[in-house]
């Protein structure tokens, strides 16, 4: 009996010491598990760092392109908005200024006529004057 009960204790301890072999290796094994988690964890803070960085240059970029957009579209506007009135007033101003010119040239008609109307009545009174002259 104390043969077979040695051989059971010899197998006990055998059992155990594989036993806490084992939990020695899970344990080295969930050690290294969880350094292996906290690097990963670790990268993954580095990248969402990243991201946010990027991601905010991005927000950066697109609200300074929206801002350039708009202030262009804004003196497009502007322009457009100015040359159309422009072009309004000189249309007006072209047509007073065709308008004028137009009376300046009846005018300047009416003028040569009358001198051409005064110069032929002075011709003609200074006939009629020339002629009563020789008649008297």
């Amino acid at each position: 009996m104390n043969e077979h009960f040695l051989a059971l204790k010899n197998k006990f301890n055998n059992e155990q010491k594989e036993l806490k072999a084992r939990v020695q290796n899970s344990k080295d094994d969930i050690e290294r598990d969880e350094a292996s988690n906290e690097n990963k964890r670790h990268r993954i803070e580095v990248m969402q760092n990243d991201f946010r960085k990027i991601q905010n240059r991005f927000e950066e970029t697109k609200e300074r392109a929206l801002n350039e957009n708009y202030n262009l579209e804004s003196t497009m506007y502007t322009q457009n908005h100015t040359r159309t009135v422009l072009v309004a007033e000189k249309k007006i101003a072209s047509d007073k200024y065709n308008n004028l010119q137009t009376e300046n040239q009846a005018s300047d008609r009416n003028i040569r006529q009358g001198k051409l109307a005064a110069t032929k009545k002075a011709k003609a009174v200074a006939d009629l004057k020339e002629t009563r002259d020789r008649l008297h």
